[in-house]
C-alpha cells in the first residue's frame, strides 16, 4: 500500500477541513499502518504524518481527538515512543493538552 501512495492520502485525510469523521478515520488508518508496519514510520514522519496525528489531539471535534489520544496511549503502552516523544517535544501540543 505504501508503494501505491497511501501515505499522502492518509495525510490528506488527517487534514480534511470539512469532516471530523474523515480526520478520525485518517487517524485510525495511520495508526493501523504504523502499528502493523513500523518500517514505514520514517516515511510517514517525513511526509508530515505525525504532525497530522498530533494536531488531531487539538481537534475541535471529539472523535478525532479521542482517536489521536488512543494512538498516543497505545504507543506509550507498547514502547513505540516515537509518537509520544514527538508530542512531548512540540510545545503547541503539550501546552494545549
Amino acid at each position: 500500500l505504501v508503494e501505491m501512495g497511501v501515505i499522502p492520502l492518509l495525510k490528506e485525510a488527517l487534514e480534511d477541513e470539512r469532516s471530523g469523521k474523515v480526520r478520525a478515520k485518517g487517524v485510525m488508518a495511520s495508526s493501523a499502518l504504523l502499528r502493523n508496519s513500523p518500517q514505514y514510520e520514517d516515511r510517514f514522519t517525513a511526509a508530515g504524518g505525525l504532525n497530522g496525528i498530533g494536531m488531531r489531539l487539538l481537534d475541535t471535534e471529539q472523535q478525532p481527538r479521542e482517536r489521536a489520544m488512543f494512538f498516543l496511549q497505545h504507543s506509550r503502552r507498547n514502547k513505540c515512543d516515537y509518537f509520544a516523544n514527538y508530542v512531548s517535544n512540540d510545545l503547541l501540543l503539550t501546552e494545549n493538552l
